[in-house]
């Protein structure tokens, strides 16, 4: 399974950066994320002695202790209920730096056609850490979809084409982090909302 997971990783990964299909790396990053956490608890659940390594993941009970969060270890529980907001904090923290350092000008001066920037920044201005964390937050989004903010008319073409890599790596994963942390907390909720409250 986890050789899979990784084949379609780098299945993923290649046609990302031939053909920018986005959609295609978020669910093979997702599905190996998956199998590789379900491996993790699998071999946890083994050596606590809450599932018979010989049972697997195919029976009623063992499915019905994946979704109860409250037959989980607390050497699971603990990192699981910590991690997204460990990755969300950094993902705003590493916003927050950016905003306040000198590449948040260098930022805003490599994009100097695009329409949707020059509208924005007149309005929110850029002397306040808020205001600059919002157009930053806005940018990483254009990052991670550029085609579509080109076709909508929002940034222009030349200016991306253009955007320092090493901005531009910084600014996706400033994104990434925040996306990643997010849905692992709505999937905590989720599995709290599943367990039967004792």
């Amino acid at each position: 399974m986890l050789g899979s997971g990784l084949h379609l990783l780098r299945e993923s990964v290649h046609g990302l950066s031939h053909q920018h299909q986005w959609s295609r790396f978020h669910l093979a990053s997702v599905g190996l994320c998956a199998q590789l956490f379900w491996l993790e608890v699998d071999q946890l659940l083994v050596e606590s002695g809450l599932e018979n390594s010989e049972s697997g993941w195919g029976t009623i009970s063992t499915r019905h202790k994946v979704i109860d969060i409250n037959t989980w270890p607390p050497i699971i529980v603990i990192p699981f209920g910590l991690a997204p907001f460990v990755i969300v904090l950094s993902g705003i923290a590493l916003n927050a730096y950016t905003a306040r350092s000198r590449d948040f000008d260098l930022i805003i001066a490599s994009l100097p056609n695009s329409l949707w920037l020059k509208q924005q920044i007149p309005f929110w201005g850029t002397s306040s850490l808020k205001s600059r964390c919002y157009l930053l937050s806005s940018i990483s989004g254009a990052m991670l979809y550029p085609k579509f903010c080109i076709r909508l008319g929002m940034m222009d073409a030349e200016d991306l084409r253009n955007f320092p890599q090493r901005l531009r790596r910084r600014i996706q994963l400033i994104c990434w982090l925040v996306m990643i942390g997010s849905a692992w907390f709505a999937i905590g909720l989720a599995l709290i909302q599943l367990s039967p409250t004792r």
